[in-house]
Parts: C-alpha cells; sequence; structure tokens
C-alpha cells in the first residue's frame, strides 16, 4: 500500500478544530506531529501540500460563512500564520501592505475562529 500524496482532509480538519475549540495556536510541526498519530503517514512541515490542504479547508468553510481556520496554524518564530495563509480564500485575498496592519486583521481573524461554533465534520 502506498502512502498518500497529501493530508487527508479530514483528519487535518478535525485537527485544527479540536485546537480552535480549545483556544491554541499550533505550529506547522504540531500539525504534521498531530497528524502522522491519528494517520500514521508523516508530512513534513515545511512540506508544500500543507498549504494546498489548509487553503483547501479555508475555502470549503467560507462557502459556510466560518473564518479561515488555518490561521491557528502558526510559524515557529512568529506566532502569525504562514506558507500562504494570506491569499488562500476570499478573507485572507486582500494583500495587508504592512506587518502592523497585517498583525491587527489577523488578530481579528484569531478572535473569529476562536468563537466559532465549528461543525464535527469538514462541510
Amino acid at each position: 500500500m502506498t502512502a498518500p500524496a497529501s493530508p487527508d482532509l479530514q483528519i487535518t480538519y478535525r485537527i485544527l478544530r479540536q485546537w480552535a475549540q480549545r483556544k491554541w495556536q499550533r505550529t506547522y510541526m504540531d500539525l504534521s506531529l498531530a497528524y502522522s498519530g491519528q494517520a500514521t503517514t508523516y508530512f513534513d512541515p515545511n512540506d508544500a501540500t500543507w498549504n494546498d490542504i489548509l487553503g483547501q479547508i479555508d475555502r470549503r468553510l467560507e462557502k459556510h460563512k466560518l473564518p479561515p481556520l488555518s490561521g491557528i496554524v502558526v510559524g515557529v518564530n512568529s506566532n502569525q500564520p504562514e506558507y500562504g495563509f494570506w491569499g488562500n480564500c476570499h478573507r485572507t485575498a486582500v494583500h495587508v501592505a504592512n506587518a502592523e496592519a497585517r498583525r491587527l486583521e489577523y488578530a481579528v481573524i484569531l478572535k473569529e475562529i476562536f468563537a466559532a461554533a465549528w461543525p464535527a465534520t469538514l462541510p
């Protein structure tokens, strides 16, 4: 049996949903480790497939008026989303011109993520 080419959407969503409900921000390494614990397949935290999967999740959630959940996955040193968060869905498509404006917008998004009522499965 060959390993999947990319992380499973539902497994990834369940991990993010649990973190959001606990009001946790976690790193890409945390996501890779949590995923491998549930799916027994490891994807490198620097692998571009995470970008694709997180973007797919955010775009599906956006159709249901939910905030971009991938915002809780942050860089180790920045405590801010990385790897393509800005631009992966309509909500984050607006290019924020400077670091301070981006930080302020991210604070609003993070508050929405932590307040959202997340469905049990990815819609």
